[in-house]
């Protein structure tokens, strides 16, 4: 758990405030990411494997830190996001949950063959796609 918490505090430590533009949002989450993750090589491996151990007598803590530090990550970077910048029929949860599986894949699939700074700039490439499929046009 010390280890948990550790890591979502370095997190958070080098989130900055969000701007109106989601897009924007993502591209600082990503690079607080990437700086970490050079900074702690394994980290993200590690906290991705700390969700997914089976019979962890901690769970419950774990799921109750997680829950409080995304809740953390959010107010930070998405407070001041203009959510009317999107096409109508896009609600939040679809929109939060499109991004992530896209930069979790991404981020997961390139980081094999791939530097950080290469794959900084693969995601920042997907997270345009979407942009453009999503946002109106005024927008993009």
């Amino acid at each position: 758990m010390y280890l948990y918490n550790y890591a979502h505090k370095e997190l958070l430590e080098r989130l900055d405030k969000g701007t109106k533009d989601y897009f924007e949002c993502l591209k600082l989450y990503l690079k607080a990411r990437i700086e970490l993750s050079k900074k702690h090589p394994g980290m993200y491996e590690f906290l991705g494997l700390q969700s997914q151990t089976e019979g962890f007598e901690d769970i419950d803590e774990l799921i109750r830190a997680e829950k409080e530090h995304c809740s953390q990550h959010i107010t930070t970077l998405f407070e001041n996001v203009d959510w009317k910048r999107f096409q109508k029929g896009y609600d939040r949860e679809t929109i939060l949950n499109l991004t992530a599986w896209v930069g979790e894949g991404c981020l997961s699939h390139f980081s094999k063959t791939m530097t950080l700074d290469e794959v900084q700039a693969e995601v920042n490439r997907y997270l345009l796609i979407l942009k453009k499929a999503l946002y109106k046009p005024e927008y993009i």
